[in-house]
C-alpha cells in the first residue's frame, strides 16, 4: 500500500494506493494521517487506486473522521471502485462518511452548489 497527497482543486486529504490488508498497512496510514497538519475544512481521502482493503482498513476510515470531527473539518471519501464501494456499503461506512462518486460531485462539495432540481 502506497499512500500520496490528494492533488485536486487545493484540497486537503490523501490517496491511498493498491492493497491495504495488513497490520502494518494500518499503522503506516494512521501515521500518516496524524503526522497530517490540517488546515482545511474539507478532507478528502481518494480511494480511486485503492485496489482491496479489509473491513478494518476501511475502519480506520472511521477513526479519521471523528478526529476531524472535533476540528470541524467535513471527511468525504472519494471514487471508491466498485469492489471498495460494496465493503463500503456492506460495513455502513456510507452512513458515517459520504462518497463522492464523480468529478462533478467534487465540485459542487468545493463550490456548495445545490443540487438542481
Amino acid at each position: 500500500m502506497e499512500i500520496d497527497s490528494f492533488q485536486k482543486y487545493n484540497l486537503q486529504g490523501f490517496s491511498v494506493i493498491g492493497k491495504m490488508c495488513d497490520l502494518n498497512d494500518y499503522q503506516h496510514l494512521q501515521s500518516y494521517f496524524n503526522n497530517m497538519k490540517i488546515n482545511k475544512k474539507k478532507f478528502i481521502i481518494d480511494l480511486s487506486r485503492l485496489t482491496f482493503s479489509s473491513s478494518h482498513g476501511l475502519g480506520l476510515f472511521i477513526e479519521i473522521a471523528q478526529k476531524l470531527q472535533k476540528s470541524n473539518t467535513e471527511i468525504f471519501l472519494y471514487k471508491p471502485r466498485e469492489e471498495i464501494n460494496t465493503i463500503i456499503s456492506l460495513i455502513g461506512l456510507n452512513q458515517v462518511i459520504p462518497i463522492i462518486h464523480s468529478e462533478k460531485e467534487l465540485k459542487k462539495i468545493i463550490v456548495n452548489e445545490p443540487e438542481c432540481v
